[in-house]
């Protein structure tokens, strides 16, 4: 995501220095609902695909550029602080989004 613009409804993307761990913050990965979007909730759309696709891991790519393979679990699932804050710019867990 990134800035919404009100006018267009859309989104202005956000800037390099806006991510705090560039390291530690996903910016892509395996789509299984078959659109463009790498969302929390898009494995319960295919869950068997995913788990068959690659051995229940997931590609993921970060914002600092290096690639990974967690399991869907650890991405997908875990509500623990270490799994949330990858999903935020600002390293933080907002567990009030779940």
């Amino acid at each position: 995501m990134g800035h919404f613009v009100s006018l267009s409804a859309m989104f202005s993307p956000i800037r390099e220095s806006e991510v705090l761990v560039p390291s530690d913050m996903m910016a892509l990965g395996d789509s299984f609902g078959g659109g463009v979007f790498f969302m929390r909730g898009e494995l319960r759309y295919g869950a068997n695909r995913a788990s068959a696709r690659h051995h229940g891991r997931v590609n993921v790519a970060f914002c600092d550029g290096h690639v990974a393979s967690p399991t869907l679990d650890s991405v997908f699932q875990d509500t623990n602080d270490i799994a949330l804050v990858r999903w935020n710019r600002d390293h933080l867990p907002h567990r009030d989004k779940l």
